[in-house]
């Protein structure tokens, strides 16, 4: 086995800039050195899911890593009780933003423990709407505001990395995507799609799309492959995916997965299906696998459930079982530090 050492750092002409000497061999084409601060190489693949309702509110944490299977840890509180908070996150940071009580923001450390500490505040009480992120800003999309029933179409954000009240972003342009959406990002656009609307009909099938790095409402980009509301949604960089959710008349929960390509617009394709029908979910992930997040399973026995399945999301195929939460929960928030509006 051959040495390899790095003695200066200097670029082509001599000035100071990265050098390697001594001889080596490589089995591929080239190497990749990550980049970013140390919480941000090695280790990541990491999510946090937040909150929720048993059917009583709750301000649990639990972590898992998203490359493993297994069952969840504990890994503190947050500071209030959050029922469908908005989860966002950078590589090391995640946001849970709101929830059915509350219009506060608690911030974690998602490479340690110990729960949740004080952001900021939403302009209002605020949940079931979703986070969508692109490393630098967390973006807030629609929900219930102020504990009505009636929904919004407004879009607040946060700079992730400092503290603060949120600020206005735009809206959501057609109005009808508000509450119990599913919601995920690239690293420059954030998409929301599905989710019970402010208008008629109730349930909706839209999927709608901003640009992160400006300020502006959403654009229309298709349709998923039915009416539903309360699902779950994660990503790649290039490929988004909608779990579950939830349909009327008689209302019961679907084990349906569909995708999109993100740069694209367009309507969805089916994926696959999740192990069992749930509504009421979320779902967080690295670039590589999407897991999908507890929720109300109608198959029997109808319950709240802790269960979580897995996909890969450049392929296509049906869900597999991942392991559960600590506890059954329904409508939680989930940040990770791999998902597909990152950087890897």
């Amino acid at each position: 086995m051959s040495e390899f050492k790095v003695n200066t750092i200097t670029n082509k002409d001599g000035s100071y800039g990265p050098q390697v000497c001594g001889i080596t061999t490589f089995g591929s084409s080239g190497m990749q050195l990550p980049s970013g601060p140390t919480e941000m190489r090695g280790g990541r693949g990491r999510a946090v899911i937040g909150g929720g309702n048993t059917p009583s509110d709750v301000n649990t944490l639990d972590r898992i890593e998203i490359g493993t299977t297994g069952n969840a840890v504990d890994f503190g509180d947050l500071s209030a009780l959050r029922e469908q908070p908005y989860g966002a996150s950078s590589a090391t940071r995640g946001l849970f933003a709101g929830g059915k009580t509350d219009s506060g923001i608690d911030y974690v450390t998602i490479s340690s423990g110990g729960g949740g500490n004080d952001f900021g505040s939403l302009s209002g009480t605020a949940h079931g709407g979703k986070g969508v992120s692109d490393g630098i800003t967390a973006v807030y999309l629609g929900g219930k505001w102020g504990g009505a029933y009636t929904g919004t179409i407004q879009i607040e954000y946060n700079i992730i990395a400092s503290l603060g009240n949120s600020s206005s972003f735009g809206d959501i342009a057609s109005g009808r995507v508000f509450n119990q959406t599913g919601g995920f990002a690239s690293p420059t656009r954030g998409v929301v799609g599905a989710g019970a609307a402010r208008n008629s009909p109730y349930y909706q099938k839209a999927i709608e799309f901003l640009t992160i790095a400006t300020r502006g409402s959403t654009q229309d980009f298709g349709e998923i492959s039915f009416e539903r509301s309360a699902a779950g949604g994660c990503a790649s960089q290039t490929r988004g995916i909608f779990v579950g959710g939830q349909v009327p008349a008689p209302t019961s929960g679907v084990n349906v997965i569909d995708y999109i390509t993100i740069a694209t617009v367009g309507n969805a394709t089916d994926f696959g299906d999740l192990t069992t029908r749930r509504r009421q979910m979320d779902a967080g992930s690295s670039s590589i696998r999407g897991v999908c997040i507890a929720g109300y399973q109608d198959t029997s026995p109808a319950a709240i459930v802790n269960t979580m399945d897995f996909v890969t999301i450049a392929s296509t195929g049906d869900a597999t079982d991942f392991g559960d939460l600590t506890t059954v929960r329904r409508f939680t928030g989930t940040c990770s530090d791999a998902h597909g509006g990152l950087a890897q």
